[in-house]
């Protein structure tokens, strides 16, 4: 299924941080922050990366910065 979505085997996607979902959600300031927390209560806040909150919308690099400017951005939504 991956492989469909972006023109690349399961392989390349072994060791990332979440899983890449079926199709995108949708992706804003506040959905990204539930998530952030989610994967904070679950890792812990060092454990968390950008990349890894994006991962979980299926988005790569820097695109969560297009909605908050950081973790701490995110905890401070809450």
């Amino acid at each position: 299924m991956i492989e469909a979505l972006h023109g690349e085997d399961e392989s390349h996607w072994a060791g990332r941080d979440a899983e890449v979902p079926p199709r995108r959600q949708t992706v804003d300031a506040q959905a990204i922050s539930a998530a952030a927390l989610s994967l904070f209560a679950e890792r812990g806040y060092r454990a968390t990366t950008m990349s890894g909150i994006g991962a979980v919308f299926g988005i790569r690099g820097p695109s969560p910065h297009r909605h908050v400017s950081s973790k701490q951005a995110c905890s401070a939504r809450s």
